[in-house]
């Protein structure tokens, strides 16, 4: 299956953000990991094949124990072409409720780079 034209501007979290995926609150369905992230959807990494037209709950879990959980519908699925043993799956994600995700997207680009902190090291010149 082709990945379908995006709609909005896509972002790469700039930290990993894991996800657990349910079908109704405390339902674990899968586990996996944001590869992208925009107002109207998010582009999830994870072991196993969701069903297009499954409407679940997505818990992002960012670092620091921050979640946010948000519902939305599969949209599309793919299976990575990459792995030999074709357990790598990824699916697109359409929000239900676009208000919530654009506070979340906020969230997401103030979020700090780990390498953005990080001061060259100090030179210690002994001539």
């Amino acid at each position: 299956m082709s990945i379908p034209h995006r709609l909005s501007l896509r972002i790469e979290p700039p930290c990993p953000i894991t996800v657990a995926i349910e079908e109704d609150p405390g339902t674990l369905v899968a586990s996996g990991v944001v590869a992208d992230i925009s107002q109207k959807g998010v582009c999830i990494w994870t072991g196993v094949r969701l069903s297009v037209g499954a409407t679940l709950l997505f818990r992002l879990n960012f670092d620091l124990g921050d979640v946010h959980t948000l519902a939305g519908t599969v949209v599309w699925e793919a299976v990575d072409p990459g792995w030999s043993l074709r357990s790598a799956h990824y699916c697109g994600v359409k929000w239900l409720d676009v208000r919530h995700a654009r506070g979340l997207l906020r969230q997401v680009l103030d979020r700090p780079h780990p390498q953005a902190d990080r001061s060259p090291p100090a030179r210690h010149d002994d001539r």
